[in-house]
């Protein structure tokens, strides 16, 4: 499993567990299993009528610099440059070539993280685990989503190869590798031994 060790850093760096695939939505207030490693909604905490309403938190920004990880990545060229274009405005440009030294080695970028948190979980939780232990399921199958955070853009790619490159390109001036992957305008151009989830 190539990915292994991108979601135990992210896990261990960010504090959140990433969801696989990375383009499933969960929301906070969902009852999941795991079947496959997957996690599998089964119903929300509003299908359970609960005696005290969910209550959420507003979109909270989480710290920036966590969410730029790696493993056994260098960089081996960077280059920036502009030209004028047609209408008289400065155009940028950025390309970068990063090499991954062994499978599953791994360069990501999440971009604006933030959270939603379910504020009020201490007062739910009894009322939750009785009427799903009793009614429904057995504890220990279900888990419950108290928070949920997200990235605006993010970029992410996995080495399924020994010497594995990527070579991107983008229309910024940025000359770092990661806020470059998961740049808006971001291209790849080239990739060797990748996986591009």
């Amino acid at each position: 499993m190539l990915n292994h060790a991108f979601y135990r850093r992210c896990y261990l760096q960010t504090g959140w567990l990433p969801m696989q695939p990375l383009t499933r939505k969960i929301h906070p207030g969902e009852l999941c299993q795991i079947q496959n490693g997957y996690l599998q909604p089964l119903l929300t905490l509003t299908d359970l009528h609960l005696e005290v309403d969910v209550e959420h938190s507003p979109s909270l920004p989480l710290n920036p610099l966590g969410w730029c990880l790696d493993q056994d990545v260098q960089q081996i060229y960077s280059g920036t440059g502009q030209e004028q274009n047609d209408e008289g405005h400065i155009d940028y440009w950025s390309k970068q070539v990063v090499s991954l030294k062994r499978p599953g080695s791994f360069i990501f970028h999440g971009h604006e993280p933030r959270c939603r948190l379910i504020t009020n979980w201490s007062a739910l939780k009894e009322d939750i685990t009785l009427q799903v232990t009793q009614g429904r399921y057995s504890f220990r199958e279900v888990y419950c989503i108290t928070a949920v955070a997200k990235v605006e853009r993010w970029g992410l790619a996995i080495a399924g190869g020994k010497r594995a490159r990527l070579e991107m390109t983008a229309a910024t001036s940025e000359t770092d590798s990661f806020l470059l992957l998961s740049h808006e305008s971001a291209k790849i151009e080239q990739c060797h031994n990748i996986d591009c989830p």
